[in-house]
């Protein structure tokens, strides 16, 4: 299982060092704060909206499926042995997600310190907004599989689950664009945390709503799932 989760995560450091690249490598050559401030941007930097959303909910979604336990056919006739099987379910999706902001958090930070000045990521404290954003991020990848495994419950299909799943994310993605006016909350709002923290716009009170903000819809998610889970007699995969 070690093995497994190391190949994972290895692969997982290759493919957010290709997009790292892919998105930044036009500004390495200038390494200044406003190169910085376009690397992290919330419109199309390696830390966008666009980005969680439409390029990094797949892989998430099969980071996650190939690192969970197996599921075999069997029949669960207490509600004390679904409720404990529902929260091994979530532990795993936990770390999972953990594991998945972190090495998308490890990628920016060893590139990033690569091409700029130390002392210029202290000026802009560059590390700790790493860590902000990687503790907001996680949360949003933990609602994300909390969707997925709901619509898994529901067609016992992993392909049908990573599509819908990612459908749902990516039409919330463009009615956010599109729909939603600035003044009004929604959750890919929390996710400009990189940005908002390097112009100076947020301060820790706010890093504090959003976490309370994305525990009360991973809270909702989990409970949500963990009754129509609970109505299950016969669990596949």
């Amino acid at each position: 299982m070690k093995t497994k989760i190391l190949i994972s995560i290895i692969i997982l450091f290759s493919f957010f060092s290709i997009v790292w690249y892919g998105q930044n490598i036009k500004y390495t050559s200038y390494p200044t704060f406003n190169s910085l401030l376009l690397m992290n941007s919330s419109a199309y930097g390696y830390n966008s909206l666009m980005c969680f959303s439409l390029f990094f909910t797949v892989p998430f979604l099969l980071f996650l499926d190939y690192n969970s336990t197996p599921e075999n056919s069997f029949t669960v006739t207490r509600w004390l042995k679904r409720e404990k099987l529902y929260n091994s379910l979530f532990k795993q999706l936990v770390t999972s997600s953990l594991l998945f902001t972190c090495v998308h958090a490890v990628v920016n930070i060893v590139f990033t310190s690569v091409y700029f000045d130390w002392e210029l990521l202290n000026e802009v404290n560059f590390f700790l907004i790493s860590f902000l954003n990687m503790i907001g991020l996680f949360f949003f990848y933990v609602w994300i599989g909390l969707i997925y495994r709901l619509i898994y419950d529901l067609s016992l299909s992993l392909g049908f689950s990573i599509f819908i799943t990612y459908l749902i994310i990516a039409i919330l993605f463009f009615m956010e664009k599109l729909y939603i006016p600035m003044g009004i909350w929604d959750p890919f709002k929390d996710l400009v945390i990189f940005i908002s923290f390097l112009e100076h716009r947020w301060t820790l009170a706010n890093i504090g709503f959003v976490y309370m903000r994305q525990l009360v819809l991973v809270f909702v998610l989990y409970m949500f799932g963990s009754a129509m889970f609970l109505r299950k007699d016969i669990i596949d995969k």
